[in-house]
């Protein structure tokens, strides 16, 4: 029964992590997804941007 216990205090911290893991690859996921949205319709709708200034003309 102790090695049963063990494993299961070594598995708690590690199920954590990949909790954390999986939460931080989603919000980068997320960020990434939203710049991409902004960009397609920035230039679907011709907005100008800040970063137009820096493209050589």
């Amino acid at each position: 029964m102790v090695g049963e216990r063990a494993k299961h205090q070594l598995a708690e911290p590690l199920s954590e992590r990949r909790a954390e893991l999986d939460l931080q690859i989603s919000l980068l996921n997320e960020h990434e997804t939203t710049r991409l949205i902004k960009t397609a319709v920035t230039e679907r709708l011709k907005v100008p941007t800040p970063a137009d200034d820096e493209l050589p003309r």
